[in-house]
C-alpha cells in the first residue's frame, strides 16, 4: 500500500503536466489563429515574431519540467516527454494511413484496348490551351492531333491542333504556329486549330491540383496537397482509368503539438512515371528527353529561307494591336540565328551577306544582327562583305542599325586582320572631307583609310 500511496501522486503529476502542457501550447497557437490572416502573414515573414510565437509554445515544455525538478515532483518531468511522445506517434499514423490510401489510389495501371488513337487529349496543361514545344513536336512528327482543354470549368471547350503543310502554313490565321514549328526545325509543316466542345475517341491526360479550400476533388484525400496526373482511355464517350500518379504531400491538422512533435510530411511520389511530357512521348513512341529538343539534324539553311520568305508581309498577327506580321517573323529570324546559327557558321555567313546587299531596311537590320552573332575568331568574318558594309555607312538607316552596323564595322575592319581593298581605301579618305559626316562615320572611315 506505500507503495501505491507514492505511486498515485506520480501519475497524477505525470497527467496533470501532460494537459498542462497541451492546453498552454494549444492556448498559444490559439493566440495567432485569432489574430487572422493579417497575424499569420506577420508571423510567417517576420523572424522575430516567428521566434517569439515558436518560443510561447515550447514555453511550458521547458517551464513545467524545470517546476517539477525544482520541487521533486517528476510525474512534471515525465508529463511533457509524454505529450510530446503521444504527438509524435498519433501524428506518424496519421500520416502513414494517408499515405496508404494515396498508395491503393495509384497502384492500378492498365493498358488501352484500343492500340492506335488518334487524338491526345490533355486536360489542365499547364499553358492552358497554347500549343507550346511539346505539343508541336508531337504534330510535327507523327500523325496524332491534340487537344487543349481551355481551363474554365464553367464553360470548358477544347482546342484540337491538327499538323498540316503546304499552302495553309502561310494563312495568316496559322502563321504563328508556322513560325514556331520553323523555330523548332521543322519547315513546310504548321498547325490548324478548332474549338470543339468534346470528343468521343481518345487517349487523354488529366492534370489536377486539388485545393480543398477553392476546388475539392472528391475521389482524393482531403488532405493531399500536390499534382495528380491522370490517364484515361476515351471510348464511345467512356472513360477507363489507365494510371494515375501522385506528386506532393499529405497534410497534417496543425496545432500548438504538432507545430513541435508532429511528424513533418514527407514528399509523396505516387504511382506509374507520368506527366504530359511522358504521357506524349509514350503515345509517339518517342524518349521523353527528346520531346523538348528541336530537330537533329536541325535544317538550318532551309529554316532560314522559309522564314525570310515571309519578311515582307503587311498582314497584321491576329488578336494584337495592329502588330506587322513581319515583325514576329524577325523575331523567329533572330532566335534561329542565335541558338542554331553558331553550330553552321557558313550557312550564317551565306544568308547574312545575301540580306545585307538586299537594301531593304529590315532584311539589312537582320543581316547586321547576325554578322554580330557569329562566333568569334581571328580572321575576317565575311570577306566578302567590305563593299556592302561600307556601301551602307552612306544610307538612312534606324538608330538599331546603325548601332548593329558600327559594331559590325569595327569588328571586319579590325587592324591585323585581311586589309580592305584599294578602292574602299580611298573611298574612305574622299569622304573623310564630307562636311554632313556623324563622329561615328568620320571614326570608322578613318579606321579604313589607314589599314
Amino acid at each position: 500500500m506505500p507503495v501505491m500511496n507514492r505511486a498515485a501522486p506520480f501519475v497524477v503529476d505525470t497527467f496533470l503536466s501532460a494537459v498542462a502542457v497541451f492546453i498552454l501550447s494549444e492556448a498559444a497557437w490559439g493566440i495567432i489563429g485569432a489574430s487572422g490572416q493579417g497575424g499569420a502573414f506577420a508571423v510567417a515573414f517576420v523572424p522575430l515574431l516567428l521566434a517569439l510565437f515558436i518560443g510561447c509554445i515550447a514555453a511550458p515544455f521547458l517551464a513545467v519540467p524545470i517546476y517539477g525538478l525544482a520541487k521533486g515532483r517528476y510525474g512534471f518531468v515525465l508529463g511533457p516527454a509524454i505529450a510530446a511522445a503521444a504527438t509524435y506517434a498519433t501524428s506518424t499514423w496519421e500520416l502513414q494511413r494517408k499515405e496508404d490510401v494515396v498508395a491503393g489510389l495509384t497502384s492500378t495501371t492498365s493498358a488501352p484496348i484500343e492500340a492506335n488513337h488518334r487524338l491526345l487529349p490533355v486536360d489542365g496543361w499547364r499553358l492552358g490551351d497554347k500549343c507550346a514545344t511539346n505539343c508541336i513536336k508531337v504534330l510535327a512528327t507523327s500523325s496524332h492531333a491534340i487537344a487543349l482543354s481551355s481551363g474554365d470549368a464553367r464553360n470548358k471547350h477544347w482546342t484540337v491542333y491538327t499538323g498540316a503543310d503546304g499552302e495553309i502554313c502561310r494563312a495568316t490565321e496559322n502563321m504563328g504556329l508556322t513560325l514556331e514549328f520553323l523555330r523548332l526545325g521543322y519547315p513546310g509543316k504548321c498547325a490548324t486549330r478548332q474549338t470543339i466542345a468534346d470528343f468521343d475517341d481518345g487517349l487523354i491526360v488529366r492534370v489536377r491540383t486539388p485545393d480543398p479550400r477553392y476546388w475539392p476533388a472528391a475521389d482524393l484525400p482531403k488532405s493531399f496537397r500536390g499534382t495528380v496526373y491522370e490517364s484515361f482511355e476515351r471510348v464511345d464517350g467512356k472513360d477507363r482509368l489507365l494510371a494515375r500518379h501522385m506528386v506532393g504531400y499529405m497534410g497534417q491538422e496543425m496545432s500548438g503539438l504538432m507545430l513541435l512533435f508532429g511528424k513533418r510530411p514527407q514528399k509523396l511520389d505516387a504511382g506509374p512515371p507520368l506527366d504530359e511530357d511522358s504521357f506524349l512521348a509514350n503515345a509517339i513512341n518517342m524518349p521523353a528527353d527528346l520531346l523538348l529538343n528541336p530537330a537533329d539534324p536541325f535544317p538550318l539553311d532551309q529554316v532560314l529561307g522559309e522564314i525570310e520568305s515571309h519578311l515582307d508581309r503587311k498582314d497584321i498577327v491576329p488578336g494584337s494591336r495592329d502588330m506587322p506580321m513581319a515583325f514576329i517573323v524577325q523575331t523567329a529570324w533572330e532566335a534561329v540565328m542565335r541558338i542554331q546559327g553558331p553550330q553552321d557558321p557558313d550557312i550564317m555567313k551565306r544568308h547574312i551577306l545575301s540580306l545585307l546587299t538586299s537594301r531593304e531596311p529590315r532584311r539589312i537590320e537582320l543581316a547586321l544582327l547576325g554578322m554580330n552573332l557569329l562566333p568569334p575568331n581571328d580572321q575576317k568574318p565575311l570577306p566578302d562583305a567590305d563593299g556592302p558594309l561600307f556601301d551602307l555607312a552612306f544610307i538612312p538607316l534606324s538608330d538599331r542599325s546603325i548601332s548593329l552596323l558600327y559594331t559590325a564595322m569595327q569588328w571586319q575592319f579590325a587592324p591585323g586582320r585581311t586589309p580592305p581593298s584599294s578602292d574602299i581605301r580611298e573611298r574612305a579618305k574622299a569622304h573623310l572631307s564630307d562636311p554632313d559626316r556623324e563622329a561615328w562615320q568620320r571614326q570608322v572611315l578613318a579606321k579604313i583609310s589607314v589599314l
